[in-house]
């Protein structure tokens, strides 16, 4: 074959080539995007992962706090009923006493 046929073979080999190294390049950078988006989203569930934590250690003293809010609640109820039942009780009187006595009297 002369040189002159051999030229467009040559040129359509190069252009081959060239497409193959910037499709190769294309998938490197992809390859380099998904390796970043993924480290990106383990960090992201790394740091939701603290926070989720954080938020159930908050959880549970907020509610060991309402527990003994509500425990001291109780008891000051408990107090504060004892305390109106004895004020509502009479005394017991002697059946000898003055007021026991006037009272059989106007009967």
């Amino acid at each position: 074959m002369s040189e002159a046929a051999q030229r467009p073979n040559a040129q359509i080999g190069q252009l081959a080539g060239d497409e193959d190294e910037r499709l190769a390049l294309a998938a490197a950078m992809a390859i380099q995007r998904l390796l970043a988006d993924r480290n990106a989203v383990r960090s992201y569930a790394a740091a939701q992962e603290r926070e989720l934590t954080r938020l159930r250690r908050h959880i549970a003293l907020i509610r060991d706090s309402y527990r003994r809010l509500t425990s001291e609640f109780v008891t000051q109820l408990q107090h504060i009923d004892s305390a109106v039942s004895s004020a509502i009780q009479e005394p017991a009187e002697p059946a000898n006493s003055p007021h026991a006595t006037q009272e059989k009297a106007d009967d």
